[in-house]
């Protein structure tokens, strides 16, 4: 999901979200596990109650229960956010799901491959190279055979209705 701003332009179009995906998938391709794009969708969020910009801060339950459902796991990139925050995502077991990313960090498949981590029951180490270290820079994208295992085992515990072949 990618919100639009009063002018209806996007935070993430839908030829720059199959690039980012792209790039997602370069990243979990150690672990054997890719991703895929099955719905893209543009929406005002002021037509479904939530807010543009640093307001959907405050909105991120109510995001993740206005778009996800059980069957993907939802990535949504809002307007630009003034907090120190940059994404958000709710680890299995709880909810509501998904992975909520601020627009200027929304097309790097670093942070949102991160936050997809999260997705998969991987928490922050301290590894400047890991793509789970908390702040992510240039070369930030290893995963170890330790967190592939975790990934893949909350991908079939929590996520099997996602499972795509």
């Amino acid at each position: 999901v990618s919100y639009q701003d009063s002018n209806g332009v996007s935070a993430i179009n839908h030829a720059d979200a199959v690039t980012l995906l792209q790039g997602i998938n370069n990243i979990w391709s150690a672990c054997n596990i890719g991703f895929q794009l099955d719905q893209y969708e543009s929406v005002d969020p002021t037509t479904v109650g939530l807010s543009y910009g640093s307001g959907s801060e405050s909105e991120l339950n109510s995001i993740r229960n206005e778009f996800s459902d059980s069957t993907s796991m939802l990535v949504t990139v809002t307007g630009p956010w003034t907090g120190r925050t940059i994404a958000w995502t709710s680890m299995p077991g709880g909810g509501p799901f998904g992975t909520i990313v601020e627009s200027q960090y929304g097309h790097n498949p670093m942070t949102v491959g991160h936050e997809l981590g999260h997705y998969q029951g991987l928490y922050h180490i301290s590894d400047n190279s890991n793509l789970m270290n908390p702040y992510i820079g240039s070369n930030t994208s290893a995963l170890n055979s330790s967190q592939c295992n975790i990934a893949r085992d909350t991908d079939q515990s929590d996520w099997q209705r996602m499972m795509r072949k």
